[in-house]
């Protein structure tokens, strides 16, 4: 049982099925505001949320050979024994 409060503050207790009878009343009753809350939603998601797998991929060794085409080593730890990426220089 979830303890759900009313609009009196009164707490009543309602079992998950009640609880998904619940949203789903509020979510019609209040459809038009959800609608309006959904490009808001969208523009974070698109542009504050998808970035983030950018911004981590980035500090993986990409190995084009690979099938992922991501190495499973981190940082440049793992890009040693690689012969990929490595730069050397004749001496």
């Amino acid at each position: 049982m979830i303890a759900v409060k009313g609009l009196r503050g009164r707490g009543k207790e309602v079992s998950r099925a009640g609880l998904a009878r619940i949203l789903v009343k509020d979510f019609k009753r209040n459809r038009y505001i959800y609608l309006m809350l959904s490009p808001v939603v969208l523009y974070y998601f698109v542009f504050f949320y998808i970035p983030i797998f950018g911004a981590q991929i980035a500090f993986r060794n990409f190995d084009p050979t690979a099938a992922s085409g991501i190495s499973r080593g981190w940082g440049s730890a793992g890009s040693a024994s690689s012969s990929t990426g490595s730069i050397s220089r004749a001496s």
